[in-house]
């Protein structure tokens, strides 16, 4: 408790990462509406709006492993969606041996543990990155529950035990994982 009590006392609440999601959304627009383009890729920190012709494969990044240059855990295949990835195996701080996330559950004021990191489709960055970090502090029931109900929405979770729990059109999306270079659309946890 007293590890808890001092990682919320040092650190503020941040919910710069809705902002970041509408720049993306934004920014992918205003590249198609300048001309000459048929598709546009926008990749802001783990964000990523793929609009146009072409599909994009999307590496993603597998949260138990060592670093960012390893093999996706996944790779899925993206035309015309935004991508959004959370969690807190990446951003979060260590407090006496303890790994304590920067996602916090609004209703206990304690930072969640249960899913590693979760990855949400969507028709919008904004909305994939909202429903990403919800799904980080809801029960794997619950999110796979609201994700049924969000038309044209997919999801995958990883929960701390190493399970993967996806929404039933997920398989649909995935390709054949292959390694990525570094910082090519790699969806990371934000």
């Amino acid at each position: 408790l007293h590890a808890f009590a001092y990682f919320s006392m040092s650190s503020p609440l941040m919910l710069n990462s809705f902002a970041k999601s509408y720049i993306a959304d934004q920014a992918c627009a205003a590249a198609l509406s300048a001309g000459h383009l048929t598709a546009a890729v926008v990749n802001l920190g783990g964000d990523l709006v793929i609009r146009g012709d072409g599909t994009e494969t999307v590496g993603i990044a597998d949260p138990q492993a060592d670093g960012e240059g390893e093999i996706p855990l996944v790779s899925i295949a993206v035309k015309d969606r935004a991508v959004a990835t959370s969690g807190g195996y990446r951003r979060g701080v260590e407090i006496a041996g303890h790994w304590y996330s920067h996602l916090v559950d609004p209703r206990t004021g304690r930072p969640v543990d249960h899913v590693s990191s979760a990855t949400v489709v969507g028709q919008s960055a904004t909305d994939a990155g909202a429903l990403a970090t919800a799904l980080c502090v809801m029960s794997a029931e619950e999110g796979l529950s609201l994700v049924t109900h969000q038309p044209g929405v997919e999801c995958l979770l990883v929960m701390n035990d190493g399970r993967r729990l996806a929404s039933a059109g997920w398989k649909a999306l995935e390709k054949p994982a292959v390694r990525m270079p570094v910082g090519l659309h790699a969806a990371v946890a934000a």
